[in-house]
């Protein structure tokens, strides 16, 4: 996809597969931000521009988004998926 995040709202009915809808896709959530609205895509792309982000140098460090898989250990988080919690 090349994005960050992305979120997907998908509506089943149990019973009915033929129902499956999608409700919405969107970068963001549909919050209400209000006066905060003008400054969330500023620091959004201010973390791109200065490469705050970490680039995965893993297994799967080549495929696509889609074809990343828990089993077959390409999968970015594998680590903290199947570490203890903090908290435990």
């Amino acid at each position: 996809m090349g994005i960050d995040q992305v979120r997907i709202d998908i509506f089943i009915t149990k019973g009915d597969p033929d129902a499956i809808a999608i409700n919405e896709n969107s970068i963001s959530s549909g919050m209400g931000y209000r006066s905060h609205f003008e400054f969330m895509p500023k620091i959004w792309a201010q973390g791109h521009v200065e490469k705050w982000f970490k680039k995965y140098e893993g297994p799967g460090k080549d495929l696509p988004v889609y074809q990343l898989s828990y089993p077959d250990k390409t999968c970015p988080n594998q680590g903290l998926i199947s570490s203890e919690p903090p908290y435990a």
